[in-house]
């Protein structure tokens, strides 16, 4: 058994998917084991895939027809060997010291995820993240021994990045209930992923430094007024979780905010489109 699975869906990322490979493969942790699927690919991915697989015996590379995101994680969480899980982005990258810091902070809290900062890159210009500053909400604490639950940061449930390349995930965490897969749907399927994660956790922890490298990507699928329609599924999901599992009374605020911030942010491109 290795230590860290991480999963790497892969669809069209010709472009900066050697670069995502070689800050996994060159990573200072080396007991890793890298899943790459690729989702159905019409450009030179799954060649520059079988390249790194040739070269790095730690790659496994999948080929399939195109599901999208949400069912490739699925299926590779079905894979993993690992006592910990993380999902990577194919057009990102990170810090070559990551996965030593975020095993080290998970396993000396015994947390059932470990979470991250990110950079932002756009272009030539790069920015940090204002997301999960939680060294702010903590102060001087020692977060290598120091865990806390949703409660303590409740309002990083439904109104922060709900990505999972922000975390390490104890595997054990993630197999213990059948609500810890991605919705098959178009996008944002991390939301409610992140969502109930974070509801259940009983430890959580925190790695106060930004070590991953989020590019931002014009003709993103969540770059698009097509998630205006697909957000009110998104929206109905996490409604009847909070609902069903007793927490929709103590999120309602939350809840509200969360649905006017993300329906703004959608009709933004959607006037974007039409102008």
């Amino acid at each position: 058994m290795v230590e860290i699975s991480v999963i790497l869906p892969v669809y069209n990322s010709e472009d900066y998917l050697k670069e995502c490979l070689e800050s996994i493969t060159n990573q200072t942790f080396k007991d890793i084991e890298i899943i790459c699927i690729d989702d159905g690919s019409s450009d030179g991915s799954l060649g520059i895939l079988n390249d790194f697989a040739n070269a790095d015996n730690r790659i496994t590379v999948i080929s399939q027809e195109n599901m999208g995101v949400a069912k490739t994680r699925n299926n590779a969480l079905e894979l993993v060997n690992g006592n910990y899980v993380y999902f990577m982005d194919s057009d990102d990258c990170l810090d070559r010291n990551a996965f030593k810091k975020l095993h080290d902070n998970i396993t000396s809290n015994d947390s059932d995820f470990c979470i991250m900062k990110a950079i932002f890159l756009n272009g030539d210009e790069e920015y940090k993240f204002p997301a999960f500053e939680l060294e702010k909400e903590f102060g001087k604490v020692n977060f290598n021994n120091f865990t806390f639950t949703y409660k303590d940061i409740k309002t990083h449930v439904l109104n922060d990045l709900f990505a999972p390349w922000l975390k390490l995930y104890n595997a054990k965490f993630l197999k213990s209930s059948d609500d810890f897969t991605f919705p098959e749907i178009k996008s944002y399927s991390d939301a409610p992923f992140h969502v109930k994660t974070m509801l259940n956790a009983s430890k959580i922890s925190f790695v106060p430094e930004y070590l991953y490298h989020y590019r931002e990507v014009d003709d993103s699928l969540v770059h698009s007024s097509s998630n205006t329609k697909n957000f009110f599924k998104l929206s109905d999901i996490i409604e009847d979780y909070l609902k069903a599992n007793g927490f929709f009374d103590e999120f309602k605020e939350e809840f509200d905010a969360f649905k006017i911030v993300k329906l703004v942010y959608y009709m933004g491109f959607a006037d974007s489109d039409t102008s």
